[in-house]
């Protein structure tokens, strides 16, 4: 008998298959959730800066968000860690 008709190998194949598609959805949901927090961070970021320094030009005001955002970039990302569904 060939190893793949083994019903319960199947059995085993199909439930793999389940749990690889569950986590690969997760990934998917997890890092598109980082992407959203990251640009309500940038947000945020440009919103305090601009409370912050209400006397400067709008010229200074972009420079000075594109040397934060150039920072974060250069600092390591953080771990995060990813939410687990119930």
């Amino acid at each position: 008998m060939h190893l793949l008709h083994h019903p319960l190998c199947l059995r085993e194949l199909y439930l793999l298959n389940v749990f690889l598609a569950i986590a690969v959805d997760n990934l998917a949901e997890a890092e598109s959730l980082t992407s959203a927090q990251k640009a309500k961070a940038e947000e945020k970021k440009r919103r305090k800066m601009s409370r912050s320094y209400p006397e400067k030009s709008e010229e200074e005001k972009l420079l000075l968000a594109k040397k934060l955002e150039q920072k974060a970039k250069e600092s390591p990302p953080q771990p995060r860690s990813v939410p687990r569904p119930l």
